[in-house]
């Protein structure tokens, strides 16, 4: 599981705005199937992600569970650079927003000791440049994402 312990199934299906319901007659599932599937308690094939992702209108959800998966690779699974739903960029708010407080609180936590960050704090904080980098692409993201939803609208 994730550092976090955040499930997206769940989010993602929410964000959609379908009911478990709706998903588990798409899926052929049964509800309570998806139910463990959205609270960590069953492992969700990759045939079931990818017809999730399809319904959910999200290409978030399959990488996100192949980070979730594969721990260890996950630095190596990029993100999709162009969001191309409203759901995807409600979830990409969602990782950003979850990245960004685990580099706030480390740096907060440091601060606790003392107030003044030591060479060897500094030291820890340099290993999240590359997660602020990585939040950077994915805050311009969402960045052009309103504002191509902003072009369509004028």
């Amino acid at each position: 599981m994730p550092e976090s312990g955040k499930l997206y199934y769940k989010t993602c299906r929410e964000n959609a705005g379908l009911t478990q319901e709706v998903v588990c007659a798409y899926l052929n599932i049964e509800v309570t199937t998806l139910s463990k599937y959205e609270n960590g308690h069953l492992k969700v094939d990759q045939s079931t992600v990818r017809e999730m992702a399809l319904l959910y209108r999200n290409r978030l959800l399959p990488a996100w569970h192949l980070r979730y998966l594969n721990p260890a690779l996950a630095e190596f699974i990029p993100d999709p650079a162009e969001l191309q739903s409203d759901s995807e960029f409600v979830l990409q708010c969602d990782f950003s927003v979850e990245e960004l407080e685990k580099v706030y609180n480390e740096a907060k936590d440091f601060l606790r000791n003392d107030g003044i960050l030591d060479r060897d704090e500094i030291m820890e904080l340099e290993k999240q440049i590359p997660t602020l980098q990585e939040l950077i692409n994915k805050i311009t993201g969402l960045i052009n994402y309103v504002k191509n939803k902003s072009l369509l609208l004028a």
